[in-house]
């Protein structure tokens, strides 16, 4: 499985071609057609949970995954300073 990410500025046409109407928008797509999509904000085991299913659907060996792929808890991105009233 390959990942790719698209500058959606710069490369409006892959946007167009893969009728990207949501960002993010996560497509899975053999031999050129898209077969699965997830549009929106989506959780990482919701994403880890799709991925694992459609390389189930191909014939991929079963895949599970944990609450913490890594094993390892992510940081929180520390919050902006507080507005001077």
């Amino acid at each position: 499985m390959n990942f790719c990410e698209v500058n959606t500025v710069k490369q409006g046409n892959i946007v167009r071609s893969r009728h990207v109407a949501t960002i993010p928008t996560f497509q899975f797509a053999k031999e050129g057609e898209t077969g699965h999509q997830l549009r929106g904000k989506v959780s990482k085991l919701d994403l880890l949970g799709k991925i694992s299913a459609v390389l189930n659907a191909h014939g991929a060996p079963e895949t599970e995954f944990a609450s913490e792929p890594s094993g390892e808890a992510e940081q929180a991105a520390p919050s902006p300073p507080e507005a001077a009233e």
